[in-house]
């Protein structure tokens, strides 16, 4: 019986201090995460479709952050059109709850037959610190019917 209660409490001490490294360790990078949500990346012309980004807290901790208007700059440009769109300077201040999340929607409709490149990207500041993030940009064809 002392046996498996000298194990429990040893597992238990185990676990505290792999939480706790675990915890010490997490780089701020590695606190949120900005996704775009099962693009569809192949469209007809005349489809109408809502493109989704997701700008998530990936810890158990509450945040304040600041940032422009808005907060995820979700847009499409023509295959090779590198002008960026904007973020306002506007002060925003946003709260994102444990494990919780921001989504940003772009709706279109395609128009013309091509490539395009879906892009998405966030600046904001949470404790003091500055975040850039940045999604890969995502390769959209348009064909015609």
């Amino acid at each position: 019986m002392k046996i498996q209660r000298l194990f429990i409490i040893a597992g238990s001490l185990l676990l505290i201090l792999f939480a706790t490294y675990f915890y010490m360790n997490t780089k701020d990078d590695e606190l949120f995460r900005l996704t775009i949500n099962n693009p569809q990346k192949i469209l007809q012309k005349g489809d109408k479709v809502t493109f989704t980004a997701r700008l998530t807290n990936l810890t158990g901790k509450k945040y304040t952050i600041y940032h422009g208007a808005p907060l995820i700059c979700l847009y499409i440009r023509n295959k090779g059109d590198e002008t960026p769109a904007g973020i306002y300077s506007m002060k925003v201040k946003s709260v994102m709850k444990p494990h919780g999340y921001i989504e940003q929607t772009l709706n279109i409709e395609a128009l013309e037959a091509g490539e395009y490149v879906l892009k998405a990207y966030t600046i904001f500041k949470a404790k003091n610190k500055e975040y850039n993030l940045k999604c890969e940009d995502i390769l959209i064809t348009v064909t015609d019917n």
